[in-house]
Protein backbone atom coordinates (compact mmCIF):
# COMPACT_ATOMS: atom_id res chain seq x y z
CA UNK A 1 0.00 0.00 0.00
CA UNK A 2 1.34 3.90 -0.71
CA UNK A 3 2.00 5.39 2.19
CA UNK A 4 1.48 8.71 0.50
CA UNK A 5 -1.79 7.36 -1.54
CA UNK A 6 -5.09 9.68 -0.41
CA UNK A 7 -8.89 9.10 -0.35
CA UNK A 8 -12.00 10.70 1.35
CA UNK A 9 -13.88 9.95 4.15
CA UNK A 10 -17.37 11.85 5.66
CA UNK A 11 -17.88 10.87 9.43
CA UNK A 12 -21.17 11.58 10.43
CA UNK A 13 -21.24 10.37 14.22
CA UNK A 14 -18.66 9.38 16.86
CA UNK A 15 -15.43 10.20 14.40
CA UNK A 16 -16.49 13.94 14.37
CA UNK A 17 -14.68 16.89 15.67
CA UNK A 18 -15.42 16.85 19.62
CA UNK A 19 -16.96 13.21 19.73
CA UNK A 20 -15.00 10.28 21.21
CA UNK A 21 -13.51 8.14 18.59
CA UNK A 22 -12.52 11.66 16.97
CA UNK A 23 -8.58 11.07 18.05
CA UNK A 24 -8.58 8.66 15.17
CA UNK A 25 -8.62 11.41 12.76
CA UNK A 26 -5.69 13.37 14.52
CA UNK A 27 -3.60 12.74 11.16
CA UNK A 28 -6.16 13.38 8.69
CA UNK A 29 -6.60 16.89 7.30
CA UNK A 30 -10.22 18.11 7.27
CA UNK A 31 -12.40 19.56 4.08
CA UNK A 32 -14.91 20.75 5.65
CA UNK A 33 -18.42 20.09 6.95
CA UNK A 34 -20.95 18.84 3.86
CA UNK A 35 -24.41 17.05 4.35
CA UNK A 36 -25.12 13.81 2.44
CA UNK A 37 -29.02 13.73 0.92
CA UNK A 38 -30.76 10.87 0.59
CA UNK A 39 -29.88 9.55 3.69
CA UNK A 40 -31.54 8.75 7.37
CA UNK A 41 -29.39 9.18 10.60
CA UNK A 42 -30.54 6.77 13.29
CA UNK A 43 -29.92 7.42 17.29
CA UNK A 44 -28.55 4.08 18.04
CA UNK A 45 -27.65 4.73 22.10
CA UNK A 46 -23.72 5.80 21.92
CA UNK A 47 -23.33 5.82 18.20
CA UNK A 48 -25.06 6.50 14.46
CA UNK A 49 -26.20 4.88 12.25
CA UNK A 50 -27.48 5.73 8.42
CA UNK A 51 -29.51 3.80 5.98
CA UNK A 52 -31.05 5.23 2.91
CA UNK A 53 -34.26 6.92 3.73
CA UNK A 54 -35.86 10.53 3.08
CA UNK A 55 -33.61 13.09 4.26
CA UNK A 56 -29.78 14.66 4.98
CA UNK A 57 -26.99 14.17 6.96
CA UNK A 58 -24.23 16.59 8.22
CA UNK A 59 -21.32 15.67 8.81
CA UNK A 60 -17.12 16.17 7.88
CA UNK A 61 -15.05 15.17 4.99
CA UNK A 62 -11.40 14.53 5.69
CA UNK A 63 -8.60 13.79 3.20
CA UNK A 64 -6.85 10.76 5.02
CA UNK A 65 -4.37 7.56 4.33
CA UNK A 66 -5.09 4.23 2.98
CA UNK A 67 -3.92 3.01 6.02
CA UNK A 68 -6.09 4.83 8.33
CA UNK A 69 -9.04 3.88 6.20
CA UNK A 70 -8.16 0.47 6.63
CA UNK A 71 -8.30 1.08 10.39
CA UNK A 72 -11.62 2.66 10.28
CA UNK A 73 -12.54 -0.42 8.58
CA UNK A 74 -11.84 -2.39 11.87
CA UNK A 75 -13.51 0.42 13.76
CA UNK A 76 -16.18 0.37 12.24
CA UNK A 77 -16.53 -3.07 11.53
CA UNK A 78 -16.51 -3.16 7.97
CA UNK A 79 -17.98 -4.93 6.43
CA UNK A 80 -19.89 -7.00 9.65
CA UNK A 81 -21.90 -4.06 10.80
CA UNK A 82 -21.28 -0.85 8.84
CA UNK A 83 -20.55 -1.42 4.75
CA UNK A 84 -18.39 1.53 3.14
CA UNK A 85 -19.79 3.05 -0.19
CA UNK A 86 -18.15 5.88 -2.38
CA UNK A 87 -21.00 8.63 -2.56
CA UNK A 88 -21.13 12.01 -3.84
CA UNK A 89 -21.79 14.75 -1.20
CA UNK A 90 -24.05 17.84 -1.38
CA UNK A 91 -20.97 19.68 -2.14
CA UNK A 92 -20.21 17.41 -5.31
CA UNK A 93 -17.59 16.04 -3.62
CA UNK A 94 -17.42 12.20 -3.48
CA UNK A 95 -16.22 10.37 -0.16
CA UNK A 96 -16.47 7.07 1.55
CA UNK A 97 -18.83 6.76 3.83
CA UNK A 98 -19.74 4.18 6.59
CA UNK A 99 -23.69 3.05 5.45
CA UNK A 100 -25.44 0.43 8.09
CA UNK A 101 -28.29 -2.00 7.65
CA UNK A 102 -31.65 -2.37 7.81
CA UNK A 103 -32.16 -4.70 9.92
CA UNK A 104 -29.90 -2.75 12.76
CA UNK A 105 -31.95 0.79 12.40
CA UNK A 106 -35.11 -1.05 12.69
CA UNK A 107 -36.98 0.03 16.02
CA UNK A 108 -34.58 2.94 16.90
CA UNK A 109 -35.26 6.22 16.27
CA UNK A 110 -34.16 8.52 13.51
CA UNK A 111 -33.16 12.00 13.93
CA UNK A 112 -34.83 14.55 11.48
CA UNK A 113 -32.21 17.05 11.59
CA UNK A 114 -29.41 14.63 10.66
CA UNK A 115 -27.23 16.07 12.94
CA UNK A 116 -25.40 13.80 15.46
CA UNK A 117 -24.07 16.92 18.00
CA UNK A 118 -27.38 17.70 18.64
CA UNK A 119 -29.04 14.67 19.47
CA UNK A 120 -28.36 15.35 23.46
CA UNK A 121 -31.07 18.19 22.74
CA UNK A 122 -33.94 15.41 21.06
CA UNK A 123 -36.99 14.34 23.08
CA UNK A 124 -36.20 10.58 21.70
CA UNK A 125 -40.07 9.99 22.95
CA UNK A 126 -41.27 12.41 20.06
CA UNK A 127 -39.14 11.15 17.93
CA UNK A 128 -39.68 9.07 14.97
CA UNK A 129 -38.97 5.12 15.47
CA UNK A 130 -38.19 3.10 11.98
CA UNK A 131 -40.93 0.61 12.39
CA UNK A 132 -39.23 -1.27 8.87
CA UNK A 133 -42.43 -0.45 7.01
Amino acid sequence: MDPHARTQVFVYGSLLQGEENHHFLQSAHCLGEDRLLGLRLYHLGRYPMIWWGTGWVKGERYQISLQLLARLDELEDHPHVYHREWLQLHSGNHAWIYVGRPELVQGYHYLPEGDWRQRHRLDLDRTSVDTGG
